[in-house]
């Protein structure tokens, strides 16, 4: 992220209209196979005064939207076993990309972070794993998930703060800002529960 150059005090406003959650759609066709979505809209507008991109010109006031549909599939073949496959299509970056920001002020996934997806060649496809549960009692259990993960669904896992669709927008709320959780990469994922 390239640096500012404030050549005068700061003088910023945001306005965030609230986005638009258009309801979850789940949709279960038998005990063991599900598929739901999400489709999630945003326009932000924000007025910036005086600042200067590293280009020297100045960064004008906007407003910028961005759309998003998150598409995912459960199928539990057996009590112990699990595939997830999540796909996220999005139009537009909202006010993400500005060079104001140091943090992102709209944290879901926009089409600039569906591209290429760290470096990979992928597009579009966020998580692709199978979990397999061991059980040694009711209530232990040690669960091995392989496959293509989102690391913020096992560490830092905030259930008041790790939905940017339900709950945070902005990215200093969803995760720990200092930890480098690595999202939607190739990876394993070990769980052990027990209850004494």
């Amino acid at each position: 992220m390239s640096h500012l150059n404030l050549k005068k005090p700061l003088s910023f406003l945001m306005i965030l209209i609230p986005y638009h959650s258009i309801s979850s759609l789940a949709y279960d066709f038998t005990e063991s196979f599900s598929i739901e979505g999400t489709l999630t809209s945003v326009a932000q507008h924000a007025e910036l005064d005086n600042v200067v991109k590293e280009d020297g010109s100045n960064q004008s006031d906007t407003t910028r939207a961005a759309v998003v549909l998150d598409i995912g599939a459960n199928y539990r073949p057996t009590e112990h076993d699990e595939f997830q496959l999540v796909y996220s299509f999005a139009e537009g970056e909202a006010l993400n990309g500005l060079e104001a920001f140091s943090l992102t002020p709209y944290v879901d996934d926009l089409e600039e972070d569906l591209s290429d997806i760290n470096n990979s060649g992928r597009y579009n496809l966020l998580e692709a794993w199978y979990k397999h549960t061991f059980e040694f009692s009711e209530v232990n259990t040690f669960g091995i998930t392989l496959g293509i993960i989102d690391a913020t669904g096992y560490i830092d896992d905030n259930e008041y703060a790790n939905d940017e669709v339900s709950q945070f927008m902005n990215d200093i709320f969803k995760n720990n800002t200092l930890a480098n959780l690595i999202s939607f990469d190739t990876g394993a994922a070990l769980e052990f529960k027990f209850n004494t």
